[in-house]
């Protein structure tokens, strides 16, 4: 938003943000689904690391 709008006072961060999705009609649910993605594909990332083989020359 900065790149739109010069006048930082009107700038909102991180949690005006998501706080401006939450107040949406499904927000909430939104931000479930977001939040349960995340979660899910650092676990797949926790198992591909640990599945993967790695050979030393």
């Amino acid at each position: 938003m900065t790149a739109w709008t010069p006048n930082p006072d009107e700038m909102i961060g991180l949690d005006g943000a998501l706080g401006k999705i939450a107040s949406q009609p499904y927000g909430q649910i939104m931000l479930g689904a977001i939040a349960v993605g995340l979660f899910l594909y650092g676990v797949f990332q926790v198992w591909k690391g640990k599945s993967r083989h790695m050979r030393v020359k």
